[in-house]
């Protein structure tokens, strides 16, 4: 990803449920990780209990290019 000088713009906002837009991250690698029988495993402290604040279209960009 690049950015541009002057062409940033942070789309901040609170979530609730972070594991949920994991998942969406994750669903367009199905395919492969059936195929190639991999095991995905997001693991999750439920005593975690705050809101987040983050843009996330960067943070799904970033966990894309990760997987």
């Amino acid at each position: 990803m690049k950015i541009k000088k002057n062409e940033f713009v942070e789309e901040i906002g609170e979530w609730k449920q972070p594991v949920e837009y994991i998942k969406k991250v994750v669903y367009p690698f199905n395919l492969d990780i059936n195929r190639f029988k991999i095991q995905v495993f997001i693991a999750r402290n439920d005593a975690f209990n705050f809101d987040f604040k983050m843009d996330w279209g960067k943070y799904q960009l970033i966990l894309y290019n990760i997987i």
